[in-house]
């Protein structure tokens, strides 16, 4: 599963897609770390500010957290709300027949690349899945790995997790 993405710090940021405004010093995103085993999988944003957001998936429930409020989770569930999760490479949607330009080495990996103006992106022949992203405006080199070991949801999320299950089982809180 997808282990990590990085970032160039000189082209995401924490903005609306075009919403016209420059970002806010140093929400610059830095790092996009996704990690799954089993049925949990976390999605982490570390921001050149410090500050983080993470997205916790078990089952058909999210929990979204983020550093600004330490104590807050809020939950949702594509099952119960209009919450839908965001593509894994949702920069790379744009490739098909019409943007393909052939196959290409990068490193030592024999890649499909593909070219739609000044975007630019090279998919693992093997895996299928994008090594590495170019635009104007922002640089993604994927990496992939096996997490360490299996993933938990961490206390806040578990916690808010019984309280729900208990909830919708009638049971006392």
């Amino acid at each position: 599963m997808l282990e990590r993405i990085s970032y160039d710090p000189k082209t995401e940021s924490t903005g609306t897609a075009n919403s016209g405004q420059a970002p806010a010093a140093g929400s610059q995103l830095q790092e996009v770390q996704a990690v799954e085993t089993g049925i949990v999988r976390k999605d982490k944003k570390l921001f050149g500010d410090g500050t983080s957001t993470e997205i916790w998936r078990s089952g058909a429930l999210r929990f979204l957290l983020d550093s600004k409020s330490p104590d807050g989770v809020v939950v949702a569930s594509h099952e119960m709300s209009y919450y839908n999760d965001p593509p894994d490479f949702q920069e790379v949607e744009w490739i098909g027949p019409k943007s393909y330009q052939g196959v290409q080495l990068l490193g030592d990996k024999n890649c499909y690349y593909y070219v739609q103006g000044e975007q630019k992106a090279w998919i693992d022949e093997t895996t299928k899945w994008p090594l590495r992203y170019d635009s104007p405006t922002m640089h993604i080199s994927y990496s992939y790995g096996a997490p360490s070991g299996p993933l938990q949801l961490p206390p806040i999320c578990a916690k808010k997790f019984e309280q729900m299950r208990r909830a919708w089982a009638g049971l006392p809180k």
